[in-house]
């Protein structure tokens, strides 16, 4: 398989897996925020509660109207929570403690009310019926009972509340740990398959290369497989084999050249002739063992010199040879030839 799919694939699967636990990510966060939320709901139902306390016990102290009108607002406070406590409810022990809040809540505010109806008639200085007395200290009494009551149902759903915001808390922690592990598995997945991909295929591409390049042009890189370097490393030896053919063929045709020169100059030699050849572009001029024997010269007191070569010429033909040889390359000429007197070793003058 080649790397590219390899790569997609291992990419598509687990941005797939991502995908679908970030819904279960986003619902753990929801609901730990609900659940924190419902917590919150049920610690003001306690404080409601204390608060409703306090007020009661400050009326048995003091009998002040301003007292109730405090209970009343405090109870309106109370009835607002409890609508929103609904949300509270995800069980039947939290729907029964609810229940038996609301229930509890409604009986004190009755039994409250009748206390202050009654207030009073006991606090009157013409009253001295111990009938009132006796109502008052059992609507007291009730009303104590029922705020018991009351306290443990608000304790049991603050419970509830604390139990539910933990559990959701947990849910959170192990969502996080499984998209956190799942990074960090793909994160080395992904390292140990590159580092593979690196060890056993970039470092064979980068040894053979090497060694081709110090020119072991015949070694072939391992190509077994389908994947991009495989290909890359079958480029290689296919490149490696033309170059080596090419050499072959460049060496052969630089044999083949040579061989065709020596039996040239053999030929011109062979024949007395002297030969030379010079390049204007890069100012090398050759001249033949034979053409230096023509004029005097060993084949090496005549330096290969276009300016050595000029200085030898006669005045008198100096400037025509260097006329005709102008009209050459400027192609006013096809074919280059001229004759000139040259001086020898012995400082004679031969026609050339």
């Amino acid at each position: 398989m080649r790397i590219r799919t390899q790569l997609s694939v291992f990419a598509t699967v687990t941005s797939t897996t991502l995908v679908l636990l970030v819904p279960l990510l986003i619902w753990s966060v929801i609901d730990f925020n609900d659940a924190k939320n419902d917590y919150l709901l049920a610690n003001a139902i306690k404080v409601n509660f204390f608060e409703r306390s306090a007020i009661r016990d400050q009326y048995f102290l003091r009998h002040e109207n301003r007292l109730v009108v405090e209970w009343d607002k405090s109870k309106s406070t109370a009835d607002f929570l409890l609508r929103q406590a609904d949300g509270l409810v995800h069980s039947d022990t939290d729907t029964n403690n609810l229940d038996n809040l609301r229930r509890s809540i409604e009986d004190t505010a009755v039994i409250f009310h009748r206390i202050a109806i009654i207030n009073n008639p006991v606090n009157s200085t013409n009253n001295s019926s111990k009938i009132y007395q006796e109502l008052y200290k059992r609507l007291s009494s009730q009303l104590l009972l029922k705020a018991g009551e009351v306290s443990d149902s608000v304790i049991a759903l603050e419970t509830s509340a604390a139990r539910r915001i933990e559990q959701s808390y947990q849910r959170l922690l192990i969502t996080l740990g499984i998209f956190a592990a799942l990074l960090s598995a793909s994160a080395i997945v992904a390292s140990l398959y590159l580092t593979r991909i690196i060890r056993n295929r970039v470092l064979t591409l980068h040894e053979g290369a090497s060694l081709i390049a110090k020119g072991n042009l015949q070694y072939q890189i391992p190509s077994e497989g389908y994947d991009e370097f495989s290909e890359l490393a079958r480029s290689f030896n296919v490149m490696t084999a033309r170059l080596t053919d090419e050499i072959k063929s460049h060496i052969q045709l630089e044999e083949s050249i040579r061989s065709s020169e020596l039996r040239w100059k053999f030929a011109l030699e062979g024949a007395g002739d002297g030969v030379w050849d010079w390049n204007p572009k890069t100012n090398e001029v050759i001249f033949s063992d034979r053409w230096k024997e023509i004029i005097g010269y060993a084949k090496d007191e005549f330096p290969n010199a276009v300016a050595a070569w000029d200085e030898q010429l006669h005045p008198d033909e100096r400037d025509s040879v260097w006329a005709s040889i102008k009209e050459y390359f400027e192609s006013k000429k096809k074919n280059y030839s001229n004759e000139f007197r040259f001086r020898c070793k012995d400082g004679t003058w031969k026609w050339i």
